[in-house]
């Protein structure tokens, strides 16, 4: 992953329960970022989601919404229930974490467009390892696990 480090300067680990320093799943590490306070971190937060963007094939929004209908742009195919595969086509990201930003979203990218799966339900805040684990197992690169912007994020990155 080529993400800039000052993308995650303020990311904590989250240990594995019951191993001090563990990852949650092969390959895949969990992150907690602290909620983005101002116009700064909140424009690393589209940074971050840019850069992890660029290093997959495809990426999967979970959210109850449908972000074709609403102001987002961009043709929003259907990848599950509650699920939107991210558009081909430029979307603004700023204006998508805003508009996502009063609720609660997943955003899982894989490396291979033809084998993307149906994204699992998974809750990195209350089950990290769990979701981490069927975050492995369906071969995810990574995934942003958010309720509401207020707090933290929850990452599991490969």
């Amino acid at each position: 992953m080529s993400l800039r480090p000052e993308l995650l300067a303020d990311a904590t680990e989250i240990p594995a329960a019951g191993a001090a320093g563990g990852s949650a799943a092969p390959g895949l590490r969990l992150l907690e970022l602290p909620p983005a306070r101002g116009e700064r971190e909140a424009a690393r937060r589209v940074d971050l989601v840019l850069g992890l963007l660029t290093d997959v094939a495809a990426a999967v929004l979970v959210c109850i919404d449908d972000p074709g209908e609403d102001e987002v742009g961009g043709e929003w195919a259907p990848a599950g229930e509650g699920r939107w595969r991210l558009p081909d086509t430029p979307i603004d990201l700023g204006l998508l974490l805003d508009w996502l930003s009063t609720g609660t979203w997943q955003l899982v990218g894989f490396a291979d467009a033809d084998a993307v799966p149906v994204v699992p339900v998974i809750d990195l805040h209350e089950d990290p390892e769990g979701s981490a684990a069927e975050l492995a197992g369906i071969g995810a690169a990574w995934a942003i696990d958010v309720f509401h912007d207020e707090h933290p994020w929850r990452l599991a990155l490969g």
